[in-house]
């Protein structure tokens, strides 16, 4: 009993995951549907009006059937105009999905109920399984839909149909169809969610270190600095190039399996000391960056540089007891525009090299040049260190 009762609740704590962290890609995926369930619906409407009558002698459409394609027609205008807009936003887009839920199931309950009071229903049972499988919401939205009309739905047929035997069987598919469509629409989740957790850890794999798992890869990190560098005409942000000192030393000296827990803890050090919208990643070997977005006063940035430093040094020190340190060197784009990303790189390198013919345990700060960077840009790019805005070395 204790199993089912705590696979009960993991299911659950899996679907409230998952419906929060994919909840703008479900929206988007809900909308595409939207647009084919009702174009769909209004196909189908034409097709049974049409083809009813030859396939069922002495049928005619009810006000009910009249009245349903009309409602859908206009349901689908709306839709379409909504698609045009630029900006679709998830509870829009939730309104008109259950909307749309609202006025078949009106229909349906109307027509299965009330139209042929003597005979059973053809299609309500039928949307209480589709309907759930159709949208991905909350097993909240979606029960309290299908169950409102499944209350409806019984007490019309109570009203409507002509027997009491016909209302009894009707309210029996009714529940049944419920139930069932519960247990399909488990499953259905389920599937969805093991998806999405494949696809989300295909995606880490595919974007994160091997070794430094909560850090970026050296190609995902310039994508995410390129894109945000190119987000505006001109940007305020700060790139840190960091390299660990003699690390071929520390490799060479105690193995690199304790290479690889440094490596770990300059990664775990630069996590902690930038933001989570900062942007980290290593660049290869013993070579990390960090772009940080946003402005920053340079009393700031010293600090922060200075902490990373500080950091990494005690955490090699106390856990491993080994001595390591690193060297910095910084770009600050104040404001400016940035073209390419090889020529912001190569002036944070200069800095770095800078601070590492200072000393080990150094930082360098300066400022971004855009003459430079359009001299590296047209194939004549020398950096000229006098462009240096270091106002001396941190240690």
């Amino acid at each position: 009993m204790m199993f089912i009762i705590n696979f009960i609740k993991d299911e659950v704590k899996r679907r409230k995951d998952y419906i929060r962290d994919a909840a703008n890609e479900n929206a988007l995926n809900n909308f595409k549907t939207l647009r084919s369930a009702s174009l769909m619906t209004i196909v189908l409407l034409v097709i049974f009006l049409v083809a009813t009558p030859w396939l069922i002698r002495d049928w005619a459409p009810s006000m009910q059937h009249i009245l349903f394609l009309p409602a859908v027609v206009i349901l689908e205008v709306i839709i379409e105009l909504y698609n045009k807009r630029s900006i679709k936003k998830e509870k829009e887009i939730s309104f008109l999905c259950v909307l749309f839920e609202v006025t078949v199931l009106s229909f349906i309950v109307l027509i299965d109920a009330e139209s042929d009071r003597g005979a059973p229903s053809s299609f309500i049972s039928m949307m209480f399984i589709i309907f759930p499988l159709l949208f991905v919401f909350s097993f909240k939205t979606t029960y309290s839909v299908i169950g409102i009309f499944g209350i409806l739905y019984i007490i019309a047929a109570h009203i409507w149909k002509e027997s009491a035997f016909l209302y009894q069987h009707e309210t029996f598919n009714a529940i049944c169809a419920i139930a069932f469509s519960v247990f399909i629409e488990g499953i259905a989740m389920s599937i969805r969610i093991k998806e999405y957790d494949r696809r989300v850890k295909y995606e880490q794999i595919s974007i994160r270190d091997p070794l430094l798992t909560e850090i970026y890869n050296k190609q995902s990190g310039q994508e995410r600095i390129y894109k945000y560098l190119s987000s505006s005409h001109a940007v305020s942000a700060v790139l840190i190039v960091m390299d660990l000192d003699d690390f071929k030393q520390i490799n060479d000296t105690y193995g690199h399996y304790k290479g690889d827990i440094v490596l770990r803890y300059a990664a775990m050090v630069l996590k902690k000391v930038f933001r989570a919208k900062d942007i980290v990643a290593r660049f290869g070997g013993d070579e990390f960056m960090v772009l940080l977005c946003g402005g920053i006063s340079k009393d700031e940035l010293e600090k922060k540089c200075a902490t990373v430093n500080r950091m990494f040094r005690k955490s090699v020190k106390e856990d491993l007891d080994i001595y390591a340190s690193c060297s910095l060197g910084a770009l600050v784009v104040n404001s400016q525009r940035v073209d390419s990303f090889d020529a912001l790189f190569c002036q944070a390198d200069r800095a770095l090299y800078e601070a590492k013919k200072n000393g080990k345990g150094c930082v360098a700060i300066r400022n971004y040049d855009m003459a430079e960077a359009d001299a590296f840009l047209n194939g004549g790019g020398v950096i000229n260190p006098t462009h240096l805005a270091v106002n001396g070395f941190i240690h």
